[in-house]
C-alpha cells in the first residue's frame, strides 16, 4: 500500500509519516529531504537559484521516479506539490492519499521561524492567503484528519479509517 501524506507547512507530516511508517513497517520518505540529500542543496537554494517552477518540476519527477520505485510506502510531499498542476490526481491514482488538517494559526505557530521553508519569508499576511487556496485541493484527499493531537491517537484513528476501506489496501 503507499500512502501519501498532505497538507500545508507545519501540518505535522514528517512526524507523522515516520511514526506512521514504523508502525507499518513501510519506508518513508520526506520528497523534500529526498531531494535534498539526491541534489546535495537545500530547497531554499534551489527556489533562489532555479526559481519555484523548477522546483515543482524537480519535485514531481522525483514523485513519479518513487512512485515506480516502491510497492509499500509512506511518502510526505510539500505543501504546495498537490496544488502544482495535475499532482493531486497523481498522488489520488496511486496513492492512499491522507490531508493533515490544522488551523493556520497553529500551523503558522510552527512555521514562523522556519529559515528552511522560502515562502515563510512573504510573512503571515501571504502564508494565510496561501493556506486558504490551497485548502480546497488538500480537501480532495481521501480523507482528512485533524492533525492537531498527540501522534499515538492519530495513528489509531489512520487504521481505522484504512480498516474500513480495505479496498486501498
Amino acid at each position: 500500500m503507499k500512502i501519501a501524506l498532505i497538507g500545508f507547512m507545519g501540518s505535522g507530516k514528517t512526524l507523522f509519516g515516520k511514526a506512521l511508517s514504523k508502525f507499518l513497517n513501510y519506508p518513508f520518505i520526506d520528497l523534500d529531504k529526498y531531494i535534498e540529500k539526491k541534489y546535495n542543496i537545500k530547497i531554499p537554494q534551489i527556489f533562489e537559484k532555479y526559481g519555484e517552477k523548477f522546483f515543482r518540476e524537480l519535485e514531481k519527477k522525483e514523485f513519479l521516479n518513487l512512485k515506480r520505485k516502491y510497492k509499500n510506502l509512506v511518502l510526505s510531499v510539500g505543501g504546495g506539490f498537490p496544488c502544482y498542476r495535475n499532482n493531486m490526481h497523481l498522488l489520488k491514482k496511486d496513492f492512499f492519499v491522507v490531508y493533515l488538517y490544522v488551523p493556520f494559526e497553529k500551523s503558522y505557530f510552527y512555521i514562523k521561524n522556519d529559515k528552511n521553508r522560502p515562502l515563510v519569508k512573504k510573512g503571515k499576511k501571504f502564508l494565510k492567503k496561501l493556506y486558504e487556496k490551497r485548502f480546497p485541493i488538500y480537501k480532495q484527499a481521501h480523507v482528512t484528519l485533524l492533525a492537531d493531537i498527540p501522534i499515538k491517537e492519530l495513528i489509531k484513528k489512520f487504521l481505522k479509517i484504512i480498516k474500513n476501506k480495505r479496498k486501498y489496501l
